[in-house]
Formats: structure tokens, sequence, C-alpha cells
């Protein structure tokens, strides 16, 4: 198998315009294409019909699009060395406190998500996305516990083990599906509880866990 370095030094130009390809087609995501119309409507309201001005806009948002992947691709990359080190019963213990932070997170409504539209409109249209954003939530979790203990199963039965130490790989991976479902059980309470309180209605605040 030829390395990814041995590809890239051999191929530089073919590497960097792949690399620029990539990040063309991981750009069109629903995040990116959900902000296309506002940025036409800031740009078509504030340029005044100035081409020069409507360029300096559109370039500025396009600059700061590519400075925010940068930085998410910088954080995902110190992550990944973070984690891939360490070996043996350590990754797992990474990974565990990874997901019980992420759990604690859902439960105290203090996961990264979007301010403008979870908190702008009416009480109702509040209540309703607050439920809506710890519905999915729910689901994509749920569907990782699923999905993962196929994983696990795979692991235990053709005996697969961790590299390094040699120990059965499935001691790692069984803890996914069951703290995955502990996030989605969270989350679903989290549903259930907003339901059950209403929205400060003099002010855009937060729900409370």
């Amino acid at each position: 198998m030829i390395e990814s370095e041995a590809l890239i030094a051999t191929y530089p130009v073919a590497a960097a315009a792949t690399a620029l390809l990539a990040g063309v087609a991981s750009s069109v995501s629903p995040c990116t294409v959900a902000a296309v119309p506002l940025v036409i409507g800031y740009v078509g309201g504030y340029a005044d019909g100035s081409r020069r001005r409507a360029f300096l806009y559109a370039a500025a948002f396009v600059l700061g699009l590519a400075l925010a992947f940068t930085g998410v691709g910088l954080a995902i990359a110190l992550a990944g060395a973070m984690f891939l080190p360490a070996g043996g019963i350590w990754r797992g213990v990474l990974i565990v406190l990874a997901l019980v932070a992420g759990s604690a997170a859902v439960a105290r409504d203090q996961h990264i998500r979007i301010e403008y539209f979870a908190e702008g409109g009416s009480v109702a249209r509040r209540k309703l996305l607050a439920r809506f954003g710890a519905l999915m939530v729910a689901l994509l979790f749920g569907l990782m516990a699923v999905l993962s203990v196929r994983v696990v199963w795979d692991d235990y039965r053709f005996g697969e083990t961790s590299p390094g130490i040699g120990v059965p790989q499935w001691w790692y991976s069984v803890w996914l599906p069951l703290i995955s479902a502990l996030i989605a059980a969270r989350a679903i309470g989290l549903f259930i509880r907003r339901g059950r309180q209403a929205p400060p209605a003099d002010h855009h605040g937060d729900f409370q866990a």
C-alpha cells in the first residue's frame, strides 16, 4: 500500500488540487448552503448598487468562512493528535470521557447550537425549536447506539484485538453503544422537560435543563 505522505511528496500539485476540490465539495453542506440566502440579502441590501462594495462584502464572507473551516479543521486535528497516540486502554478512556462530556452538555443545555435561530421569534417558536433540537440529538445518538452494536458484535465474533497490547477490541468498543444510549436517553429527558416548561416570555433566554 502506498502511503499518503509518499503520494503527496511525489505529486505535490495533484495533492494540492485534490485538497482544493475536497474543500470545495465539503463546503457544499447544509450549514453553508443555508447561509447563502442571508449573504445574498445582506450584500444586496447594503451594497447600494456598487459592484465594488458587493465584491468586498462577498470576499469578507468567503474569508470568514475559510477561517472558520480552518479553525474547525485545526481543532479536529488537535483532538486526533490527542486521541491517536494513546494506546490500549487509555484510548478507550479518552473516548469514554468525551462521550460522557457530550452527555453532560446535552443534559445541561450547553451543547453548540445557533443562538440566532434557537432563541429568535415568539415563545411558541422557541419552545418548538428547543424540543426539536433535543429530539434530533436523541435520534442521532440513538442511531449511533444501534449501529455501533454491530461493530461490537463483529469485534467479538471475529476476535479482533487492539494494537499494541492485544486485548479484545470489544472491551473498548462496547462502551460506544452504551454511552451513546445514555446520551440519547438524557436528550429524551430534556425533550420531555422542555415540553413541560414555558420559556421566559420577557426576553430570549435559554430553557432550563
